[in-house]
């Protein structure tokens, strides 16, 4: 375990990410894990030690840095979601989410007593051909029923599954969480990880909005922006995407969550309306994105680490930040 000090001297225990990739890793080749939960959920404990591992081989201040942690914890959160569905007295112990966290995941992946029940988890998919949500509505009308065929039980029920577009190629969002009900496209969350603490800039006269998870949707897919520049070469684009619109957005709406990495925000989690687009975004407080994260994860990768350079925290723990 590693110790160091934070900015206001006391201690933080850490335990390094390496070993709880390696305990996921184990439960992930262990049969009797597939034959208690399934391959889905094995899966999931495979794609948790592939974000941890990324940390060992992010630089230092990098996106990766803290996008890797943020899929970690909310792929740990689909998975608590799945053990708390199961009607099993073997799980008994899995504590419920709280109620904060109903604000960041979906309604079905949300477990807490008189609130949901959970939901299947139905593994994590990764596709490089998503470029945009256009692009990922196409393919979900026909990849989803892939899953369906290589595991028939996820077609029953209510399923989420975690889909994580190629790096780099995917603008606006890194990850999402798909839900489907009775094989049926049920709900769509999208999450942007941002290593900075500014939020996303409020579109003028939306300011202050007062949190409300239903204000919070946006249509699925999103539309295309529109064309700039001016002139003939403006009437032309104009033009052209008026010819090959998209159809219409499917009546299933998205959910946008923005994870910033460092946040002064100490009040509650709030909506914001994007400048530009009108991205209607859900912007978590501190508190709420260090719940998020749960107990294994506070303890391997905690926030506050996180949130400074490496070299700051050497600095500190050797003496040479001049304290």
């Amino acid at each position: 375990m590693d110790v160091f000090q934070d900015d206001k001297g006391d201690e933080v225990h850490v335990w390094p990410p390496c070993y709880l990739a390696s305990t996921l890793a184990w439960l992930y080749w262990r049969e009797a894990t597939r034959d208690k939960l399934g391959m889905p959920f094995s899966e999931g404990l495979y794609a948790m030690q592939d974000f941890l591992k990324e940390l060992a081989t992010a630089k230092d201040e990098s996106g990766e840095q803290w996008g890797a942690p943020c899929r970690a914890a909310v792929t740990l959160r689909m998975l608590q979601s799945d053990l708390l569905q199961r009607n099993d007295t073997e799980l008994e112990d899995i504590p419920p989410m709280p109620a904060e966290l109903s604000q960041l995941v979906p309604p079905a992946v949300f477990a807490a007593p008189g609130r949901s029940r959970g939901c299947q988890f139905g593994g994590c998919i990764v596709n490089d051909s998503w470029t945009g949500t256009m692009t990922l509505a196409e393919w979900l009308e026909v990849g989803v029923s892939h899953e369906f065929t290589l595991f028939p039980s996820l077609k029953s029920g209510t399923t989420a599954f975690l889909l994580q577009p190629g790096l780099d190629r995917f603008y606006e969002f890194d990850f999402f969480i798909v839900v489907t009900k009775d094989g049926k496209l049920d709900d769509v969350w999208a999450y942007q990880c941002r290593r900075g603490a500014e939020a996303p800039p409020e579109e003028t006269g939306t300011e202050g909005m007062p949190f409300d998870l239903s204000a919070a949707s946006n249509s699925f897919p999103l539309p295309s922006p529109a064309p700039s520049g001016s002139g003939l070469l403006g009437e032309l684009r104009r033009r052209l995407q008026s010819a090959f619109a998209p159809p219409p957005a499917s009546p299933v709406t998205m959910k946008c969550v923005y994870l910033r990495k460092r946040s002064d925000d100490k009040g509650e989690t709030r909506v914001i309306v994007g400048k530009g687009r009108g991205i209607k975004w859900i912007v978590p407080s501190q508190s709420d994105l260090q719940l998020l994260s749960g107990s294994s994860l506070a303890a391997t990768c905690p926030f506050d680490l996180l949130s400074e350079p490496l070299d700051t925290w050497i600095r500190r723990e050797e003496g040479l930040d001049g304290r």
